[in-house]
């Protein structure tokens, strides 16, 4: 992925603002385009409970992806393996993330804050992700 993406059926209450949105729509690995509704920033919480801000373009996709060129420009390096991955902040040298690997894909499992009261929903923004508890 190219940049964090996400569905807009993911996390209830968080707002996604429309300013925010990139300037181009994504395609679908069968180049089908993908129109991008904006953007919402998520609060995160890992496994190994490192709270993480997390900001997602929103499209219609099958699952949330994670850029890991965006995550390695956040000054974080990812490392691959055949049983998973792993996110390490550079600076602290901590990892903020595990990833097992299943199927073929690297898939994390992380906690959703409830939003702010700066991010939840106005009368003016469209409401957001649904919520996976």
């Amino acid at each position: 992925a190219v940049d964090h993406v996400a569905d807009n059926a993911e996390a209830p209450g968080y707002t996604i603002d429309s300013s925010g949105r990139s300037t181009a729509n994504f395609a679908a690995a069968n180049g089908e385009p993908i129109e991008n509704k904006g953007a919402m920033t998520l609060n995160l919480t890992t496994t190994e409970g490192h709270p993480i801000k997390s900001r997602f373009q929103v499209c219609e996709v099958s699952r949330p992806l994670w850029s890991v060129g965006k995550i390695c420009d956040a000054g974080c390096t990812v490392t691959f393996d055949s049983c998973g991955v792993r996110i390490k902040h550079q600076a602290t040298g901590k990892d903020l993330c595990l990833f097992e690997r299943r199927r073929g894909l690297y898939v994390a499992s992380l906690l959703l804050s409830k939003p702010t009261v700066s991010q939840a929903p106005s009368e003016k923004s469209r409401p957001g992700f649904r919520r996976q508890d």
